[in-house]
């Protein structure tokens, strides 16, 4: 942790950092791919954050098996979300019959 090595030793040496160095951790099409050692198999935060494991190909490459589901979600993020629904407080406040219902 930070509070035992500086961000320096972590950064360069902690056994989290290291899996990840070089090629030989890749799966494919990671693995085989030309542009290996230039994007070094994408963003792990991103695989971990959108398919759970850090291990996989970044979904944001378009030879990512899991391409499709940040596909799917940039897509829900596009469709416009419900109407906000707004809670009447003058009507509990005024004692409403449709507040004391509620509360039955």
């Amino acid at each position: 942790t930070i509070a035992e090595a500086s961000l320096s030793e972590i950064w360069y040496h902690s056994e989290a950092f290291d899996r990840f160095r070089g090629t030989a951790w890749m799966a494919e099409p990671c693995r085989s791919c030309e542009r290996r050692e230039i994007d070094w198999g994408g963003c792990r935060c991103q695989a971990f954050a959108v398919t759970g494991d850090a291990t996989r190909t970044d979904p944001a490459c378009a030879l990512s098996p899991d391409h499709n589901l940040l596909v799917g979600a940039r897509a829900d993020a596009d469709e416009a979300a419900p109407d906000f629904l707004y809670r009447q407080h003058s009507a509990a406040s005024q004692g409403s019959p449709e507040f004391a219902s509620s509360r039955a």
